[in-house]
């Protein structure tokens, strides 16, 4: 018998500045090393023949076109803010530099000339984790040059990495990864665009951005890897902002000001006991005739907040199925209320876990009703079935394991199951840039297959989920957004228009914003039943 061939391995050349490389690039090479179709056949250090006049600075590390004194001053930022991640257990070491040769022993690195790359065995592709990118070599590799861009590819153009968009206070923080095929082409081909949520300081909302944005640049390798192929480029749209560069001297000193200004509101916030309360409210009408301003609050339990509101009708009465945080537990149940003329009536319990409970969404399935409740504490997606409504309720199945998955949605359309959830790609506590879409024949099937198209949207300003609203035959999907340093800022309505194996398509309709009760900060849920709508939102004090 003919043994069968071996998959050949997609070779990678990987060009780097130094032998001295960030945490991610090392960490890149590290699962490059560990997946058996990948290889690292080059290693190729610039040098001074190979590098165009840089543009801007990258990193903190990275040469720098601004003036002697404006480094300077930036130079203070980095010192202050190293100290600030010397505290944070995941990204104290965002800066280090580590020695990639103790990764690749037999491999000879070359400097980047022209000349050493032809005369050598060419890689299938070249991954460049350089600043900036050389334009001039991706031809050797047949597959081309693939670049991070540690910023959009709009806006906040070059650099530093991270910093403009703290700077400005934007609610999301984006990057790309980029390939160039022919040499000296102006073109841009983006493979793919993600927007992260801002941090509240510019080192860690770097790291957050490095290590992210270099876990989609694995995944598209992998990707390239399996397929042989590069996967086609989003599209393109003219640029209309000037790349930045380092701060001046003026811009330093107000971002050091704000940064001294936030910080000091965090920890007198701390000191006060102060934090966002969630709230819930409902109106009796349908969503689209809703004024939010008009919600009937729902009174919190005493040291208790609540969120995440569905709404269900039974028996000529309104239910609201609500996550009921106990802030001493630090654990979520579920609750549920009776909803009145002007008022809410406290049920009961419908669902209590030793582990995290939230999100209770509700479906009929067979004549019976079901629950899908969040339980990414017990990395399980698990479905509930009621065995007395409203308040006894038993574990039917657990559908998927091993799964950090959150806000999880199951419906019916064209005669197949669909599952919408958001995944922690990266086993970073981070719900909030993917989402993911699964079928299957039955709500409590064993095989939930995954969408061709997964992820969806990474994009922290509309991937997560909050809420669903069915009218008639039409889906519309709540997607709530991350703010400046703060989660659940506000929620979007998209519907859906397309979803079969092949494609998710969906167009947004509207916004809504945390300005329909005065004082409020934040809203990230909204459902409605057609009689009933739903709401949460948060403000600023202290819990009772």
């Amino acid at each position: 018998m003919t043994a069968e061939r071996a998959t050949p391995k997609l070779r990678i050349g990987l060009i780097v500045d130094s032998l001295l490389v960030s945490k991610y690039t090392f960490e890149f090479v590290k699962r490059c090393l560990s997946n058996e179709r990948l290889e690292v056949s080059h290693l190729l250090l610039r040098s001074a023949k190979s590098v165009r006049p840089p543009r801007a600075a990258a990193d903190p590390a990275s040469p720098s076109a601004g003036p002697i004194i404006s480094n300077l001053f930036f130079a203070i930022i980095i010192g202050i803010e190293k100290l600030f991640l010397l505290r944070n257990d995941r990204h104290f070491d965002h800066l280090k530099k580590f020695d990639i040769s103790a990764l690749l022993p037999g491999i000879k690195a070359i400097q980047l000339h022209d000349d050493d790359v032809v005369n050598s065995d060419r890689p299938d592709l070249l991954i460049n984790y350089s600043t900036p990118p050389p334009h001039d070599i991706s031809t050797i590799a047949k597959l081309g040059l693939i670049s991070l861009l540690h910023s959009d590819d709009y806006t906040y153009r070059a650099g530093p990495a991270g910093f403009w968009e703290v700077y400005f206070r934007r609610d999301v923080t984006a990057f790309a990864v980029e390939r160039q095929s022919h040499a000296f082409s102006n073109s841009r081909e983006v493979l793919l665009r993600g927007r992260i949520g801002t941090q509240f300081y510019y080192l860690l909302n770097q790291a957050f951005l490095f290590e992210r944005s270099s876990h989609y640049l694995f995944k598209i390798v992998e990707t390239i890897a399996a397929s042989g192929n590069v996967q086609a480029p989003e599209p393109n749209w003219p640029v209309c902002h000037i790349p930045r560069s380092i701060p001046t001297v003026r811009q330093t000193i107000l971002y050091l000001g704000g940064l001294i200004w936030l910080s000091a509101a965090k920890l007198f916030e701390k000191i006060r006991g102060y934090n966002y309360i969630w709230n819930v409210a409902f109106l009796r009408c349908d969503w689209r005739n809703a004024v939010l301003r008009n919600s009937i609050l729902i009174e919190n339990p005493p040291g208790h907040y609540m969120a995440d509101p569905f709404v269900v009708a039974k028996d000529g009465r309104e239910f609201c199925f609500v996550e009921d945080y106990d802030n001493a537990a630090k654990r979520g149940r579920i609750s549920v209320f009776v909803l009145g003329r002007n008022g809410a009536t406290f049920a009961g319990v419908a669902l209590e876990e030793d582990f995290h409970l939230s999100y209770p969404y509700l479906f009929s399935y067979q004549g019976e009703t079901f629950m899908c409740p969040e339980t990414s504490e017990a990395r399980e997606i698990r479905i509930y079935r009621c065995l007395d409504f409203p308040l006894q309720w038993k574990l039917e199945k657990t559908i998927i394991k091993n799964i950090s998955a959150v806000d999880t949605m199951l419906f019916e359309k064209d005669g197949k199951w669909w599952m919408l959830t958001n995944t922690d790609p990266g086993q970073w506590g981070d719900h909030s840039l993917e989402l993911r879409i699964f079928s299957a024949q039955s709500p409590l099937s064993d095989e939930w297959i995954p969408h061709p198209g997964n992820p969806f949207f990474i994009d922290a300003t509309r991937a997560r989920n909050g809420g669903m609203v069915t009218d008639g035959d039409r889906f519309f999907r709540v997607a709530q957004s991350l703010g400046f340093d703060f989660y659940g800022k506000r929620t979007s309505l998209y519907e859906i228009i397309e979803l079969d194996d092949e494609n998710y398509v969906e167009t947004h309709v509207f916004d809504v914003a945390p300005a329909f009760k005065a004082g409020i900060a934040a809203t990230h849920h909204l459902h409605s039943n057609g009689n009933i709508t739903v709401i949460d939102f948060a403000h600023n004090g202290r819990a009772s």
